[in-house]
């Protein structure tokens, strides 16, 4: 919802105040990539749950030490900013 009122939601009247075309294909390719990239990582997904064990638990680390130092990360820079 944020990101319509603040980005999407400008960048469509604007579009649109330049041609209702311009509009109409902003509003189409966001949604189509949208659900592309939500139909890729379904299938990326559905075929990581076939790999072996060790496969799993490989990528099952990756997942969590990104998530982790992301996470450092986001708090580091809060911390700075309240500072």
């Amino acid at each position: 919802m944020l990101g319509w009122s603040l980005v999407m939601g400008p960048l469509l009247v604007t579009g649109w105040r330049e041609s209702p075309l311009n509009g109409i294909i902003l509003i189409a390719s966001f949604y189509l990539t949208m659900i592309t990239t939500t139909a890729i990582l379904i299938i990326l997904f559905a075929g990581a749950g076939r790999v072996g064990p060790r496969v799993n638990r490989i990528l099952l680390l990756i997942a969590t030490v990104s998530l982790a130092a992301f996470g450092i990360y986001a708090l580091g820079r809060g911390i700075l900013t309240f500072f």
